[in-house]
């Protein structure tokens, strides 16, 4: 299920999310909660002495992902391909789906065990990539590169790895962790929560089934 604070500027949702739900105490002993804010409007429940031991903050510098990674026992494929629609449609870049995928699909295809290509790595084959000049194929190139340019600019070596158990270690123990992303420009803000949310969603629907 979901819950969502709805309300204008300065209406007390932060507050209302504060008080009556992540700073519960018995809830954050058994549930992980994961915060993505954009303005350090919570990072004060880290000094409650009742809570300091609950709650961490993190900032973009702390985060280390390997974009093409699964998540355990989720197969490479299906988290390709996830991670492929989740760019085109963050982005509203649909018409270059079909290009970034096979780039994606040539790049896991002989990877080592245990070492992704990185996003970086992603971009500069896509730069590297020659389209026929004047073909649909040069401005869907053209289109997702400057996408995926921002995002390494903006996000600095977030992406930079081959191979991380930072979401394992995230969502592996109960407690409040804050992400603090204030200086992230709003489309990557979504891609990155929403990267980490349909992650967490692949990780659970592994245990006990394979995603096929």
């Amino acid at each position: 299920g979901n819950v969502g604070f709805l309300g204008p500027t300065r209406s007390g949702k932060t507050t209302l999310l504060a008080q009556a739900f992540i700073s519960n105490q018995h809830l954050l002993q058994t549930t992980c909660i994961l915060g993505f804010v954009k303005k350090p409007e919570l990072r004060h429940l880290a000094t409650v002495p009742a809570m300091a031991s609950l709650v961490r903050v993190l900032r973009k510098s702390d985060l280390k992902f390997s974009l093409l990674q699964p998540p355990p026992h989720v197969p490479e494929d299906a988290w390709r391909a996830e991670v492929v629609r989740l760019v085109a449609q963050c982005y509203g870049r649909f018409s270059a789906q079909r290009l970034l995928g096979q780039i994606v699909k040539d790049l896991m295809a002989h990877h080592p065990e245990g070492v992704y290509p990185t996003l970086p790595q992603v971009a500069d084959v896509l730069d590297a990539f020659k389209p026929r000049w004047g073909s649909r194929e040069a401005g869907y190139k053209e289109s997702i590169a400057y996408v995926l340019r921002d995002l390494l600019n903006c996000t600095g070596a977030l992406w930079d790895y081959s191979a991380s158990n930072v979401l394992e270690v995230l969502t592996g123990s109960p407690g409040l962790v804050l992400i603090e992303l204030e200086d992230l420009p709003q489309e990557h803000f979504t891609f990155l929560v929403t990267y980490v949310a349909r992650w967490i969603y692949f990780q659970r629907l592994s245990r006990g089934a394979v995603i096929l």
